[in-house]
């Protein structure tokens, strides 16, 4: 088992607590933020894959990224 699916199956038990009616609303909460961050990184994950398998090597406005930012147009001049 790898650690992706340790990860997995984990997060699965920890939804099956926090989804129990007997488990204090806090520890409910505690869950519900960590499993939104999990599922955040998974998302990123897969859309960074997605990205890396579709790269065709060709130019598009898209690869214009610089430090995590797309360059801003010019300001216009009112003259």
């Amino acid at each position: 088992m790898n650690l992706k699916e340790v990860l997995d199956k984990f997060a699965q038990k920890l939804k099956d607590k926090a989804c129990e009616a007997n488990t204090p609303l806090q520890e409910s909460i505690d869950a519900f933020k960590a499993l939104t961050a999990y599922y955040a990184t998974q998302q990123k994950n897969r859309k960074n894959q997605a990205d890396e398998e579709s790269d065709s090597g060709e130019f598009s406005f898209a690869d214009e990224v610089v430090n995590g930012r797309s360059p801003k147009a010019p300001a216009r001049r009112n003259s």
